[in-house]
């Protein structure tokens, strides 16, 4: 320092170059200053860390809404599927009932038809055996 600028002491205070009482000595001063700038930047990017890590608390939120949604999605599409599976299957079973009846209803037929066919049998015999005889 030049002996313009040097503080100047006087009964334990100190003096600058403007006349200001300064507490602490100008080396002291001049790191509290810097202390002080290194803080506000230090908050800056701190408040800009903060900024930065809303938007990306935002982003994930919104991500994870959109794979709750999808997963809502593939859980109803998977009830429809099983809903659908569980249709086909009573269908099937409603459809398989419903060739039995049929079956035992043509066996009854047939049945009923050898029975008929063999009653015309009997009675083209009876009548042949009858009117022949006559």
């Amino acid at each position: 320092m030049d002996e313009e600028n040097t503080p100047v002491t006087v009964a334990g205070m100190q003096f600058d170059e403007l006349s200001k009482i300064r507490v602490l000595d100008p080396e002291k001063h001049e790191q509290t200053e810097e202390l002080g700038e290194e803080c506000r930047t230090f908050l800056e990017k701190i408040n800009s860390f903060h900024t930065v890590m809303g938007g990306f608390v935002e982003l994930v939120d919104r991500l994870a809404k959109a794979v709750d949604d999808e997963k809502m999605k593939a859980i109803g599409a998977r009830a429809a599927v099983d809903s659908l599976s569980k249709k086909r299957q009573s269908e099937e079973q409603l459809l398989q009932a419903m060739i039995a009846e049929k079956r035992a209803e043509l066996e009854r037929l047939q049945v009923e038809q050898d029975s008929l066919e063999r009653v015309i049998q009997d009675q083209d015999q009876f009548i042949t055996t009858h009117v022949m005889n006559k």
